[in-house]
């Protein structure tokens, strides 16, 4: 197996992706820093000039073309997906909500509804929230998200409507697994609980719930966050944003009737 085949079915590899020319790449050998980025085992460097021979399995978020400098952050949803770390948080709080509506789906809801949306700085407890409902800010003074929020409230903004079904259990539970939603507490019980009621337990009439979109992703930002780059090896605010404590959250409210 050769290199390129290995990095791609070995998602662990490449935690982070740095896309660099092939001059830069050589001069890492020769700088302390360098060689450190060269040998963890958790980052793979690729040429630009290699690029196409990845760009088959692995995708990057946002309709960006790779450059030289790009610092690639790998989904927690997905193990072939990717976004630029500037813009990762946003992007995978999409896809997590892409990947929540179509479990409601497979469950049989008749409706979700998105009430609110929140960013919250974990680190000074301030917040910043809009009410979907009523088209207005909520409280909190996190000022500097409020053009975060509003990216994102233009594409989580959702009134979704199904006819309603009896839930496809099994392959809610492989959507689940594939999404890696099974690590969210919250829809790993709602699937619980629609399992519960095929044996004839008490059926869940609608439900009202906080959802964190990028509390999955943190783990890989603090885990960026300790690393060091070569000077002009990457764009110099990867730190500003790794460091950040920030998490999206989503209110859905899931009508089965």
């Amino acid at each position: 197996m050769n290199e390129i085949q290995t990095i791609i079915e070995n998602p662990w590899r490449r935690r982070l992706i740095i896309i660099m020319d092939e001059v830069k790449i050589e001069s890492l050998e020769f700088d302390k820093v360098g060689r450190n980025l060269l040998n963890n085992n958790e980052i793979s460097v690729i040429p630009i000039s290699n690029w196409q021979n990845y760009s088959e399995s692995l995708k990057i978020l946002g309709n960006v073309r790779p450059n030289p400098g790009m610092l690639l952050v790998l989904s927690p949803y997905n193990d072939f997906i990717y976004s630029e770390i500037s813009e990762s948080r946003n992007l995978f709080a999409i896809e997590k909500m892409s990947s929540t509506i179509a479990l409601c789906q497979l469950l049989g809801v008749k409706s979700v509804v998105s009430t609110n949306i929140k960013i919250l700085d974990r680190d000074s407890t301030k917040e910043i929230s809009f009410d979907l409902q009523s088209n207005s800010y909520g409280s909190g003074d996190l000022k500097a998200k409020k053009q975060d929020l509003l990216y994102i409230k233009n594409r989580l903004q959702l009134k979704a409507n199904f006819a309603g079904s009896s839930p496809h259990l099994d392959e809610a539970t492989v959507l689940l697994k594939a999404s890696k939603l099974d690590t969210d507490i919250v829809l790993s019980k709602l699937v619980e609980m629609k399992r519960n009621e095929s044996k004839g337990l008490n059926k869940i009439r609608n439900l009202t719930q906080e959802i964190s979109l990028t509390e999955s992703l943190q783990n890989t930002f603090d885990f960026a966050a300790n690393l060091n780059f070569p000077i002009g090896c990457i764009s110099s605010n990867y730190k500003s944003v790794v460091k950040e404590k920030i998490e999206i959250s989503i209110t859905l409210e899931i009508n089965f009737i």
